[in-house]
């Protein structure tokens, strides 16, 4: 066991802990605070519960999750009363059911207890969750690292804001990203029709399944003859969710698109790009990222399940996921864990060989670094000063959040050429395809 290994775990273990002292001793008072000043609700606040309320008011009594009336109850518990449209201060997001139905298959089991009893399960089995993706990240990657290592790696996995939030909202985009790493971990197993189902399963969220899914299609479909399983397996298990779905509340793919763009429009539906450049440039960007995955995974269509290509195309698919996504959260931020990996698996590749080239890097690590940095440093000064010294910055490790998809997109395309192509150091220059 090296000096090395053992100064990263307890530096992760250090940072992991800052981000959890931030979020208990610094976020949530601030948030309480100011609910308290300007009358803005606070209920239950976890997002399983529209889902679960739905799930049950559907299973036992045969009503419709999307419809006014369950709404306003999901809001009672959720905000703890319905959103009153003439308080100013009261929030936007509705807290409807905007999910495909299929989604109460998996809350089903739940629907009979208390919803007290579903948060704290949910809770210790999301923990559970989290770690156990960790590890099957980097099995689909082919990395094995040592136990210390892999201590390290567990501990930022719970140990940043994204899980965290996750975590506190009880957000099922953990389970989604759990059945997306166990697909990966299955296709390179060659089981490919299990990948498929898991695949189909992931759509619970689609905004977050349905691109990673393509691609795994798309790549599959390349190799018909020997990959066929997977397209079986994806689509079959998503005939007999939709199939299923529609015997339960007939008509409910209709209500389900209504539900989306409601969601979308008082949720404002900009991502990334759209806040960073604004609406135009924002879509030429989204558009330009389009056909960049597009070009990417064209290229390594053909690529074994166990090459360094088919891990970065499926790194890079996973984190314009972010990037384009519609809604931004932070929480669906745990989709570039994967990414994190893979660049330090291949480090080398990002190795600088100029100034203006270290600068870059440099600027680069500091916002991936940017919440653990801030809530660690918030979190000492909230120990040392009075709490009023906090209310200024307390948003700070949220500053770079914006960027994070879209700087793990260029660091996966700057070692592009050399991670594929096998060579250990990248030349940064302008044949990066």
């Amino acid at each position: 066991m090296s000096r090395n290994s053992i100064l990263g775990f307890i530096g992760a273990l250090a940072i992991a802990g800052g981000m959890w002292l931030y979020a208990h001793t610094v976020l949530v008072p601030v948030q309480k605070s100011y609910a308290m000043a300007h009358g803005v609700p606070r209920g239950n606040l976890s997002d399983l519960y529209p889902r679960w309320l739905g799930a049950r008011e559907l299973l036992h009594n045969g009503r419709d999750p999307y419809s006014a009336e369950i709404t306003r109850e999901i809001q009672a518990g959720y905000y703890g009363r319905p959103l009153d449209e003439h308080h100013s201060y009261d929030p936007k997001d509705q807290a409807g059911f905007a999910y495909p139905l299929y989604v109460v298959f998996l809350l089903a089991p739940t629907v009979s207890l208390p919803f007290s009893v579903v948060q704290t399960m949910f809770y210790w089995i999301f923990v559970g969750v989290i770690t156990g993706t960790v590890i099957l990240w980097f099995k689909a990657l082919q990395w094995r690292p040592g136990g210390l290592s892999l201590l390290t790696a567990i501990a930022l996995g719970l140990g940043n804001f994204p899980a965290i939030q996750a975590l506190a909202l009880r957000q099922l985009t953990v389970v989604v990203v759990w059945l997306l790493a166990l697909s990966l971990v299955w296709t390179i197993r060659r089981k490919y029709a299990m990948a498929g189902i898991l695949l189909a399963l992931a759509t619970i969220k689609p905004q977050l399944g349905v691109s990673f899914a393509l691609w795994l299609v798309f790549w599959a479909v390349s190799d018909w003859r020997e990959r066929k399983g997977l397209v079986f397996g994806f689509l079959g298990a998503m005939a007999v969710l939709l199939v299923s779905a529609q015997l339960v509340l007939p008509g409910w793919i209709a209500e389900f698109y209504r539900a989306v763009i409601a969601y979308r429009k008082y949720t404002g539906g900009a991502n990334a790009w759209e806040v960073l450049f604004g609406a135009t440039l924002g879509r030429a960007a989204n558009i330009l990222l389009v056909l960049i995955t597009g070009i990417i995974c064209w290229q390594l269509r053909r690529e074994s399940e166990k090459s360094v290509g088919f891990c970065f195309a499926s790194c890079f698919v996973l984190a314009a996921t972010v990037a384009f996504d519609p809604i931004f959260a932070p929480y669906n931020h745990l989709l570039l864990f994967p990414a994190y990996l893979f660049l330090i698996q291949h480090r080398d590749a990002l190795r600088p060989k100029q100034y203006w080239q270290k600068a870059i890097l440099g600027i680069a690590l500091l916002v991936v670094c940017w919440q653990w940095i801030a809530c660690l440093s918030l979190a000492i000064i909230h120990g040392l000063f009075p709490a009023r010294a906090l209310e200024s910055v307390w948003s700070m490790p949220f500053y770079a959040s914006l960027l994070l998809p879209i700087v793990i997109m260029c660091l996966l395309y700057l070692c592009r050429s050399a991670v594929v192509a096998g060579r250990t150091t990248s030349t940064w220059g302008l044949d990066c395809g």
